[in-house]
């Protein structure tokens, strides 16, 4: 279970007018967290039920949510286990999502993950509700935890981030 201040530490912050930044330690080498990235297989299991990546500039990163929602973005710059920067596109909105990946000391990875482009208000409390899910999951996988569930942990956390941010 997590302490109160590792709990707070796993929810976004605002960063400037319009973006939300995440920063997690993850119990995974970057060339791991890197694949739960960038392969179909891997992002299938912790951020939607189907994905479509094409890992290069200007490739596709289409992600099909449980829901059946859809986000449809092109990989505007990569760097192998360090860096990967996407057009986030679901109708009618298009943001900018980075993950940044670090070796910690122990050999694990710090990821950051930061959503700009993003309004204040509905859109940052469902960004940010649906990104501190979809880590939660992420971080879950690659220990090889029990799997989350998503949709309750959404609904846990979605009246959070309406106080932290509405």
């Amino acid at each position: 279970m997590r302490d109160e201040r590792e709990g707070e530490q796993h929810f976004a912050r605002r960063v400037g007018d319009d973006a939300i930044r995440f920063e997690r330690t993850l119990a995974a080498p970057p060339e791991r967290v890197w694949r739960a990235l960038t392969t179909p297989e891997d992002v299938a299991v912790w951020l939607g039920q189907l994905a479509t990546i094409e890992p290069r500039v200007g490739g596709r990163y289409v992600v099909t949510f449980d829901d059946d929602d859809r986000m449809n973005g092109t990989i505007v710059e990569i760097e192998t286990n360090r860096r990967l920067v996407l057009t986030w596109r679901e109708d009618p909105d298009e943001s900018l999502v980075t993950f940044e990946l670090a070796r910690t000391q122990n050999g694990g990875t710090t990821l950051v993950l930061t959503h700009r482009r993003v309004r204040a208000g509905e859109q940052t409390i469902g960004l940010g509700a649906g990104w501190h899910t979809h880590l939660d999951a992420l971080e879950a996988w690659l220990v090889d935890a029990a799997p989350l569930d998503r949709a309750a942990a959404y609904a846990s956390l979605r009246p959070m981030y309406v106080a932290r941010f509405a």
